[in-house]
Order: C-alpha cells, then sequence, then structure tokens
C-alpha cells in the first residue's frame, strides 16, 4: 500500500487498522461521561446507531485514511455503546 509516496506492509497495515478501533473506543469511553451530562441516554443510543450504520457503509471505500478515520469513528461509538447501554440499564433495572 502506497500512501504519501511510503510504502508500507501489508501485514503492519491490518494490524494498525485493527489497532485503530480500542484507541476509538478508549477515546469514547473517556468523553461519555463528558457527552451524557445535559442529555438523554436514548438520543445518544440513536445518534450512535446512526453513526456506525453511516460508517460501516462508508467502510467500503478502499482508501487507508478513510478506513483509518471509519474505523476510529467505529471504535468510538463502540465505547460511547459501552457507557450509555450500562447507564440505560442501570435506569430501567429494578433492583
Amino acid at each position: 500500500m502506497n500512501i504519501f509516496n511510503i510504502t508500507l506492509d501489508p501485514a503492519f497495515t491490518q494490524g494498525f487498522l485493527s489497532f485503530c478501533i480500542p484507541i476509538g473506543a478508549g477515546i469514547g469511553a473517556y468523553l461519555s461521561k463528558y457527552l451524557l451530562r445535559n442529555s438523554s441516554r436514548r438520543g445518544y443510543i440513536l445518534l450512535v446507531n446512526y453513526l456506525v450504520i453511516g460508517s460501516t457503509i462508508l467502510l467500503q471505500i478502499p482508501h487507508f485514511m478513510v478506513l483509518f478515520s471509519l474505523r476510529l469513528l467505529q471504535g468510538f461509538c463502540l465505547g460511547l455503546y459501552t457507557c450509555i447501554c450500562s447507564l440505560y440499564i442501570k435506569e430501567f433495572v429494578p433492583v
């Protein structure tokens, strides 16, 4: 793969793109506490659903920077899901 006139090893590229999801998930989980302070959990669940559907459709574009940014976005959404859904369940399940 040739990016900015630099040839990358296919194994490195695959590993790097796989590593983008955990990085995005960590960022999403960290930022979720700031995002959820003043808004509803249900609204954010719907917003994250739309982001994931859109990024999944756009992942068909075979360009490294597009794949990199969309994998980060999917990881970010995964981190948001992790925090939002646990809070949502905690609010509605009787103890």
